[in-house]
């Protein structure tokens, strides 16, 4: 699993990348996977995550996470020692 914290203050940059992205899952075939990080609580959050990983999501997106989501995801990272989420990128985009 692979985490990517996008810190840009600038909402404009970072929705700017998550349309780059898009384009390129577009291009593979991948349909866009974009969370909205407010409408979920710390928990809530990472089961919301993992529930989408197991479906086979292998890239996610994740818009307007706290800190503190941020570190609950990371946290997760942690725990999958055994690599069940092995080829999972999910991007998180720091909430302005």
């Amino acid at each position: 699993m692979q985490i990517q914290v996008i810190n840009d203050q600038d909402r404009d940059i970072a929705i700017a990348e998550i349309r780059r992205l898009n384009a390129v899952m577009a291009q593979f075939g991948e349909e866009s996977r974009t969370v909205f990080a407010e409408a979920y609580a710390l928990c809530g959050l990472v089961d919301a995550l993992e529930v989408r990983a197991s479906r086979g999501h292998r890239e996610i997106l994740v818009l307007d996470c706290t800190a503190a989501q941020i570190r609950a995801v990371l946290e997760w990272q942690t725990l999958d020692q055994v690599g069940k989420f092995e080829g999972l990128v999910i991007h998180l985009v720091r909430k302005a």
